[in-house]
């Protein structure tokens, strides 16, 4: 990851209120903050009993689990309903720069 100061700050739409955009880091490209959203909420509400996230602001409650496991920064950290510490470190390519032979795989 780099590091530094970023001039460009996105603004992602919250999985809760469509309507309601928040502030992102800066740091990846609007298509990863929509995703990760997106996964912040289905982890949400189907698996986790608690969760911590990093790089997005939504209205979504934060606990003070860890987002470090073995040196590595992670996305996403949860406790599953089985007691079960769960880490995701979460990576997007967008659409315009995927190599072209998964573009054929696509429908």
């Amino acid at each position: 990851m780099p590091r530094g100061k970023w001039k460009k700050c996105f603004y992602a739409p919250d999985p809760n209120l469509p309507f309601f955009y928040t502030k992102t880091d800066g740091r990846k490209e609007p298509e990863y903050y929509s995703e990760l959203a997106k996964l912040i909420q289905l982890i949400y509400e189907n698996i986790a009993v608690v969760i911590n996230y990093s790089h997005e602001d939504i209205f979504i409650p934060k606990s003070k689990l860890p987002l470090h496991f073995e040196g590595q920064h992670m996305d996403i950290v949860y406790l599953s309903r089985d007691g079960n510490l769960c880490f995701i470190q979460f990576h997007v390519i967008p659409y315009r720069r995927l190599p072209k032979k998964y573009k054929r795989l696509l429908p």
